[in-house]
Order: structure tokens, then sequence, then C-alpha cells
């Protein structure tokens, strides 16, 4: 009641009111039983795969827990506890737990320095390729590696992350450009 006029009654068949004092509470409490849920989905799962003779390795099979506390629930496949794995890599893009993608770039920065080193080695101006063969080659090798899946985490990228991706493709402009190492971006 506020200046003896009440609330307006509003009705929630679902969710949690936001802004209230009890929407952390209520949120809680229906995130509870979230664990029981999913491992009553994998039992689904790991019948339906037997069914189809896709038996599931539960050997490589791990689980990232995505949240910021760290009691991550128990989740099970056919009564084993899977492992927890805080970077997992999914098709090429290496995650982490708190939704970030440091290790994904760093891992991408590393392969693409390799190939770069490689590159930079036959790319002597007197005997080596020609600036095209190298600008082609680094198309081929280094952007089109650091551009897959891009739109599965570019836009949420950390600007460190996209500094680290510009300062290897900047490298590589430079080598196919025929250019110094220090020469300015």
């Amino acid at each position: 009641m506020r200046n003896r006029h009440y609330s307006r009654v509003k009705k929630f068949t679902c969710g949690v009111p936001q802004g209230t004092v009890l929407g952390p509470l209520l949120f809680n409490l229906f995130m509870e039983d979230l664990s029981a849920e999913l491992n009553q989905a994998l039992d689904v799962l790991s019948h339906w795969s037997h069914t189809k003779f896709m038996d599931v390795n539960v050997a490589k099979t791990k689980v990232c827990n995505f949240r910021s506390r760290s009691d991550a629930p128990v989740i099970r496949y056919r009564g084993t506890e899977l492992a927890n794995d805080d970077t997992p890599k999914l098709l090429g893009v290496i995650f982490n737990k708190h939704r970030g993608f440091g290790y994904h770039t760093q891992s991408m920065k590393a392969k693409s320095q390799k190939t770069l080193l490689k590159l930079s080695a036959v790319s002597n101006t007197l005997l080596g390729a020609s600036r095209d063969a190298i600008r082609c080659f680094h198309l081929a090798l280094v952007s089109s590696s650091m551009q897959y899946a891009c739109p599965a985490w570019f836009g949420i990228a950390s600007d460190t992350d996209l500094a680290t991706m510009d300062s290897v493709q900047a490298r590589g402009a430079r080598l196919a450009c025929g250019l110094p190492a220090t020469t300015n971006t």
C-alpha cells in the first residue's frame, strides 16, 4: 500500500519478476533443480543415442560451467560424472567459462605467427616468392583461419582480444607488401 492505494495485481505464470525484492530468491529457487533436470535430459539422450547405435564416448565428453560461482553442479551421463573443462574447444573455437575468447585469440595468434614465420622465410626480395604469392598465401593460410567462425565470437570479444588479432593481421599485411616489421600500420 502506498499513499493509501494498493498496487495493481499482476499475475505471473512463468519467469521471475524483475526489479523486485524477491526476484533473486525466486530465480535461485527455480534454478535449484536445473542440474537434476539436465541429468534427466541426458538420460533421454543416452537412451536415444544407444538405440541409434551412436554411443557417446564418456571419456571424451566434457562439461563447461558458464557461471561465476565455483560450485559446479554434478552432471552425469550413464552414471559417470562428466569431467569439467573450463576451456572447451567446439568446432575449432575455444570458449572459456567466463564467456571470453582470450584463449581462442592466443591460440590463433600462435598458429598464425608460425605460418607468418614460414612466409617471411620465403619472402626474400631477391630469391623469394613474389609479393602476390605471399599475399595469396597470407589470405589463404592466415586470414582465413583467423576469420573462421568470426560471427560466433567477434561481437563479444574484448578489445584486448581484437587488438591481438589486429596485430597478427598487420604483420601479415606488412609481409605481403614487403614492408619492414617496424612500419606503422
